[in-house]
């Protein structure tokens, strides 16, 4: 089978008043290549996100390498355990810390709502009078 260059797989998740704080985007690409693709969705969808999957292996592995004795290592090798100690706790400290909220997403929303008031007028005063509300506003008929 004969693929262009970031072809592929492509799925769409899509529904504006549940993806805000929940999803970072729109569209999911998958990317990589498996021999059980049907496999690998149940995983994920049954089991654990990638990220999930890969929090839990930094974890473990962080737990090793805090215990590791590296004084009969190289340079380079004590240098890569101590770069996977810096990401792991910079992993941690956005985990911490409070969620992003950036300017794309906040503009993403408003364009939602904006296409509303085309598609659906009745929807969309309901949707910016709870913005107001929640907001502290009067709201807009």
């Amino acid at each position: 089978m004969f693929e262009l260059p970031l072809s592929g797989d492509v799925t769409q998740s899509f529904n504006p008043f549940q993806w805000w704080g929940q999803q970072a985007g729109f569209i999911n690409i998958n990317t990589t290549r498996t021999d059980n693709p049907a496999l690998e969705r149940r995983i994920v969808e049954q089991v654990a996100s990638y990220g999930r999957q890969l929090g839990r292996i930094v974890d473990a592995l962080d737990v090793l390498v805090s215990r590791y004795d590296d004084t009969d290592h190289s340079a380079a090798e004590r240098d890569a355990l101590r770069e996977f100690t810096r990401m792991a706790r910079a992993i941690d400290a956005v985990k911490d810390g409070p969620p992003a909220v950036t300017l794309s997403r906040v503009d993403a929303l408003i364009d939602e709502v904006r296409d509303l008031a085309r598609t659906d007028p009745g929807l969309h005063r309901e949707v910016v009078n709870r913005i107001a509300t929640a907001l502290g506003g009067s709201g807009a008929g």
